[in-house]
């Protein structure tokens, strides 16, 4: 089962330690586009994508460095 996440920073914590979690790129067409075929066909182990764009990333623990 794979998600995209809208969430407050309490769930978005317990998700990123419980779960894998993809980046990707809200404002690249190919990037959006690929994200729904994947959410419309995978059907395994649950993941979670989160756009680059999401305020929640700038307090997300482990993700300190990642530049904008």
């Amino acid at each position: 089962m794979v998600k995209a996440l809208s969430f407050n920073m309490t769930e978005a914590e317990i998700i990123i330690q419980k779960y894998p979690v993809v980046l990707f790129d809200d404002t690249c067409l190919l990037c959006s586009r690929a994200v729904q075929f994947i959410l419309k066909n995978e059907k395994g182990v649950p993941f979670y994508f989160v756009p680059l764009q999401s305020p929640a990333l700038k307090n997300l623990p482990g993700l300190n460095g990642l530049s904008e």
